[in-house]
């Protein structure tokens, strides 16, 4: 079987570094940007089974990011967990659902944590743990 191909949009080398070591002892493929643009660029041109997306980031945000996957303008559907560096409230957590999110994770958050919700969208399970 292919191992999962993940894309990491965060504008801190610290947390791209972080997330692509945790991932890829667990098995995945994973490609990194430091930019929304570049996600999109990338999202335009290759097919991800997951995109981490920091929210708050140079050139195009992550707002922006869940605009263009929900007009359907990459090439392939993509589901997102949203990388977040505090604690979503519940309104925070539906309105992400809303803009196409599946939930979000926690800069910092403990390793199994992160291992735990990737696998949980992998399942097609929504995030809704908040």
């Amino acid at each position: 079987m292919t191992a999962k191909r993940i894309l990491i949009a965060d504008d801190s080398p610290t947390v791209r570094m972080a997330l692509t070591r945790a991932l890829e002892k667990a098995g995945y493929q994973l490609a990194s940007v430091a930019d929304g643009q570049e996600a999109v660029n990338r999202l335009k041109a290759e097919q991800f089974d997951l995109l981490l997306l920091d929210m708050e980031m140079p050139v195009m945000g992550g707002l922006e990011v869940l605009q263009f996957l929900r007009d359907g303008k990459a090439a392939h559907p993509t589901p997102v967990l949203v990388v977040t560096g505090k604690r979503k409230s519940l309104e925070e957590v539906h309105e992400l659902k809303r803009l196409g999110a599946m939930g979000y994770v926690d800069k910092g958050m403990p390793e199994q944590e992160l291992l735990f919700r990737v696998q949980r969208v992998f399942r097609g399970i929504e995030d809704t743990l908040v």
